[in-house]
């Protein structure tokens, strides 16, 4: 576009907005504010940027903004764009990114299955960049967490079905509902050596696990095949049977042996004083 500014001037189309312009017959005869971002003297032109004013603008904006937010606040926002990596979002005019990590408690292989442009969210703040006016958000924070859901039904000990998912050198993924599976340890396979996992069990069989650990806080959970029949803890209630006995054995023994040299001492008290009488 071309600008009257008492002289020739040149306002490109990419610098007329923040966002990309279309409609350029709008701003004819229009009088806007411009900041001049360079000089051909020789050519008697001067190329200006509107863009470069409403960004400036912005920045005051957007400072005060988030002087006023906080980590672990809850905002409305709207889609702005969507890439591999991630959505962006506007939040009351502050661009912010939701990581494909943080926009689901379940896995994502693209943010377009999650989210559409232009679509109202509500996100959770973690994290602000003061220097770049940039916010870190989360999606699946303002949702529940189905694992947390699903795993109440469940308790260490438990013994359950599942299904083989996938399959490690370090052991076998078992599926026991949808949305939560757990890792069989291959020492937790058999009560013989097992060298590969796969010598166990192959994707899509069956097989009955005990849960032998659950981690809400990475939201994991550990299961065991050989322990179905054989559970520690009933050793462990075993070796605390045979511990008890041999500790009550023992204090038994102490107390014969007590009595033994009692009656010993008594003995010989005895003996002492008789051979005492027949000297006399």
């Amino acid at each position: 576009m071309i600008v009257d500014i008492g002289l020739r001037g040149f306002l490109p189309a990419s610098l007329i907005d923040v966002r990309k312009t279309k409609d350029l017959q709008s701003y004819i005869g229009e009088r806007c504010v411009c900041k001049i971002i360079e000089v051909d003297r020789h050519r008697n032109n001067v190329v200006l940027s509107r863009k470069a004013i409403i960004e400036d603008e912005r920045k005051e904006q957007r400072k005060e903004i988030l002087n006023s937010m906080e980590i672990g606040q809850i905002k409305k926002g709207i889609i702005t764009s969507i890439a591999d990596f991630g959505a962006f979002v506007d939040v009351d005019g502050v661009d912010g990114l939701v990581h494909i990590s943080e926009l689901s408690w379940n896995h994502v292989k693209h943010p377009s299955e999650v989210v559409n442009v232009n679509q109202e969210v509500d996100v959770e703040i973690l994290g602000i960049d003061y220097e770049k006016q940039r916010l870190s958000l989360g999606l699946k924070q303002t949702q529940k967490d189905p694992w947390l859901e699903r795993i109440k039904d469940y308790s260490v000990k438990d013994v359950v079905k599942g299904k083989v998912t996938r399959i490690v050198k370090f052991g076998l993924f078992v599926q026991i509902e949808e949305g939560l599976q757990g890792l069989v340890h291959i020492s937790e396979l058999s009560l013989e050596p097992v060298k590969r996992p796969s010598d166990v069990a192959k994707i899509g069989d069956e097989l009955m696990v005990r849960i032998i650990d659950i981690d809400f806080d990475k939201r994991r959970m550990a299961f065991s095949v050989k322990q179905v029949e054989n559970p520690v803890e009933d050793k462990e209630e075993e070796k605390k049977v045979k511990d008890s006995k041999s500790e009550e054995k023992s204090e038994k023994k102490e107390v014969l042996d007590k009595e033994s040299n009692k009656k010993r001492q008594i003995k010989e008290i005895l003996k002492e004083m008789k051979e005492e009488a027949n000297i006399e």
